[in-house]
């Protein structure tokens, strides 16, 4: 695990730490009841990176940031700022919000700067909460209780979170020399698209995370959606648009083709949760528009970088989309095809459940 990984960044409140000497937070409850981010300045605009500084957590040799002060003075830099003095950690009983308006409940570990700056943390192994933090853009944390304010420390060892899901890899997407793993796909390399033949990736981002009931992929067996599409089995993470083309569609919407998310398709025959998945890599797939690219043979969504698109990069990732695409930092790009969303996703399905028609018309 890395010693550089992303970080939430909640604000700035009094001291949660201000006896040193020993192990413990004394004034943890002071921010039990607590929301930061809001549907306005969601958290997920807020990732930052963390970099151990000089001297960092390794320094006495056990790789935690000390939550005794008298015992050294751990630093760190956010996104290679001024270094900073590690304070306290503590662990609060929280309520994720989604920018969906989903929410999870986790376990959330804080941390307290000197200078009172607080952020909250990844985990240290890639279990449930983690996940949670993956799952989805992040609106806003509620802190509801104290879970635990005694600890030596943060340790500095933690996940990455990248937060960014689409195909699950080992999913082919058609290229000019055959079917292709996206994984084995780098800028540049050549793949179809509905609207305007061959395309150039121009960016690959991935993250591998835990399979939860929020991030565990959809799985739509061979053939699920109809016109013998997909080819084979293929997973994407749920928030992936697929395709669907279908006179209910036309009827529900006057447009010929639409995207709707993976998840709201789950149940119609062959479409499931990939419910024996523990672990699964995702991976986003960027070219110079937002397209319809072919996973399996299924017409699916390439990465639109929308704002809740950008909002759930990390700092890295999302400084190489902006580099590449500027002009996306100040408008909202066009999607290839209109996005069913709310309500009518439901209802487009149901209609396709009760009268038996494949999601694709051939």
């Amino acid at each position: 695990m890395p010693t550089t990984f992303n970080v939430f960044f909640l604000g700035t409140t009094g001291d949660l730490d201000p006896v040193e000497g020993n192990f413990t937070a004394e004034n943890a409850g002071a921010l039990v009841g607590a929301t930061a981010g809001s549907a306005a300045e969601p958290l997920a605009g807020r990732v930052q990176e963390l970099t151990p500084g000089t001297p960092g957590p390794t320094a006495d040799g056990n790789a935690v940031y000390n939550q005794n002060n008298a015992a050294g003075s751990d630093t760190f830099r956010i996104d290679g700022g001024p270094q900073l003095t590690f304070d306290s950690t503590v662990n609060y009983d929280a309520t994720i919000t989604y920018l969906d308006g989903t929410t999870a409940d986790v376990t959330a570990v804080l941390f307290q700067a000197t200078n009172g700056q607080v952020w909250l943390a990844p985990e240290f192994s890639a279990n449930a909460d983690q996940a949670a933090l993956e799952a989805g853009p992040i609106q806003s944390i509620t802190l509801n209780g104290v879970a635990g304010a005694r600890f030596s420390g943060l340790f500095a060892d933690r996940q990455a979170g990248d937060y960014v899901p689409c195909f699950a890899a080992g999913t082919r997407i058609e290229t000019p020399y055959g079917p292709r793993d996206v994984a084995g796909l780098r800028a540049g390399s050549l793949v179809r698209t509905a609207d305007r033949g061959w395309e150039a990736v121009r960016w690959l981002g991935r993250t591998r995370t835990r399979a939860t009931a929020r991030t565990r992929p959809v799985r739509f067996r061979a053939g699920a959606l109809g016109a013998g599409l997909p080819r084979r089995d293929l997973l994407v993470s749920p928030q992936h648009r697929m395709l669907v083309r279908s006179p209910i569609a036309r009827r529900m919407t006057e447009a010929p083709e639409i995207l709707v998310r993976a998840k709201k398709l789950v149940g119609l025959p062959g479409i499931a949760r990939a419910e024996e998945v523990d672990e699964v890599e995702y991976l986003h797939l960027m070219l110079d528009r937002h397209e319809v690219v072919y996973a399996e043979g299924a017409p699916c969504e390439s990465f639109l970088p929308g704002p809740m698109g950008l909002a759930a990069l990390g700092p890295q990732a999302r400084a190489e989309v902006l580099a590449l695409f500027p002009e996306v930092a100040d408008a909202r790009p066009a999607p290839v095809r209109p996005i069913l969303e709310g309500g009518a996703q439901a209802r487009l399905v149901a209609r396709h459940a009760r009268n038996r028609k494949p999601l694709l018309r051939a």
